[in-house]
C-alpha cells in the first residue's frame, strides 16, 4: 500500500491513504503542523542537532527505500535535520549493520544530540529466539 501524497502539508506523505479519511487526514495534519511548529523553538535550543538514521534492506518486498527517501525529505526539509539512509546487504547482514550502527553512534550519539531510527521492513517474534526478529 503506498502512502498517500498531499504535497501542500510537510507530514502528508506519513499516512496511509486507507487509515484516515481524507478529510480527517487534513485536520489531523493541521494540528500536528501547528503542534511541532509551537515546540521547534525548544528542539532547536535542546540539542546540537538531530541525526535521523532510515534503515531499510537492500533486497525488500517492500516499497522500503522510496518510503525511506520520502520520509528522509521529510525530515530534512521540513525540520532541517541530518538524515542518513543505509541500505542493509543481503550478505552479513547483522555484522555489517551492528557495525554501522555502532559507527553512526560513535559520530552523533551524545548527550548533546538527538538520534531518531527508523526500520523500514518486516519484524516479528519467533519462539526460542530473541523477542524482536527483523526481516526483508
Amino acid at each position: 500500500m503506498k502512502p498517500s501524497r498531499n504535497p501542500s502539508s510537510p507530514l502528508g506523505n506519513l499516512f496511509m491513504a486507507s487509515e484516515v479519511e481524507s478529510q480527517d487526514q487534513e485536520e489531523l495534519l493541521e494540528g500536528l503542523s501547528t503542534e511541532v511548529h509551537r515546540f521547534r523553538p525548544r528542539r532547536i535550543q535542546r540539542y546540537r542537532s538531530v541525526n535521523v538514521l532510515l534503515l531499510f534492506w537492500e533486497n525488500s518486498d517492500l516499497p522500503s527505500k522510496e518510503e525511506a527517501q520520502d520520509l528522509g525529505n521529510t525530515f530534512r526539509n521540513y525540520f532541517n535535520f541530518f538524515v542518513h539512509l543505509y541500505e542493509i546487504p543481503s550478505q552479513d547482514s547483522q555484522r555489517k549493520l551492528n557495525g554501522y550502527i555502532a559507527n553512526f553512534l560513535c559520530l552523533y550519539g551524545d548527550l548533546e544530540n538527538l538520534v531518531l531510527v527508523h526500520y523500514g521492513g518486516h519484524g516479528g517474534s519467533s519462539p526460542g529466539r530473541s523477542p524482536c526478529t527483523w526481516a526483508a
